[in-house]
């Protein structure tokens, strides 16, 4: 009986072992991590801020809106929709990790989620505005962006806990199969 559950466990060491060199098995939890993702931060958009509601948007701007220059009224980041939908995923593996990126290649997005006039380094890969990668950390591109004074309005921010247990429960899903 001992012989049975230590074979057990050398299967499902060589299984996850197996797991953990092959890329296709790496790659689909992380694609569906991506998705999820970018879901959650364009839900943050739509939604005027997670956890803590975006500054309400600039009487001037609100004005300009309705004088046929924007769609959304007083939205904040939805005036055309294109930074809401510019965001998207890849799986990323650096130095034998592997992580999801979830970013935007909208030149403005790294002024409207910083705020300011101060020039910011974009931090990406493929100089997208804005860009977070798993375990590996971020990438800095060295490419700057000025921009008269805005409210900052952090829109690519990870749910905690929410997003977290939402990729756990992707991962085991993965490794139940």
């Amino acid at each position: 009986m001992a012989n049975e559950g230590i074979t057990g466990l050398d299967s499902a060491l060589r299984r996850l072992g197996k797991l953990a060199t092959d890329t296709k098995h790496v790659e689909r939890p992380l694609k569906t991590i991506g998705v999820y993702l970018v879901g959650s931060i364009q839900k943050t958009i739509r939604t005027g801020g997670r956890p803590k509601p975006f500054a309400p948007l600039a009487a001037s701007t609100i004005a300009g809106r309705r004088k046929g220059k924007g769609r959304s009224g007083a939205k904040a980041l939805i005036d055309t929709a294109r930074l809401i939908n510019s965001i998207q995923s890849e799986p990323v593996s650096s130095g034998g990790g592997a992580g999801v990126e979830v970013g935007t290649n909208v030149s403005y997005a790294a002024v409207q989620h910083f705020g300011g006039r101060k020039k910011y380094t974009i931090v990406a890969k493929n100089k997208k505005g804005l860009a977070f990668m798993g375990s590996g950390g971020q990438k800095i591109v060295r490419r700057r962006v000025t921009h008269p004074p805005l409210t900052p309005r952090p829109f690519m921010v990870i749910q905690i806990p929410e997003d977290q247990v939402k990729a756990a429960e992707i991962i085991e899903r993965h490794l139940a199969k």
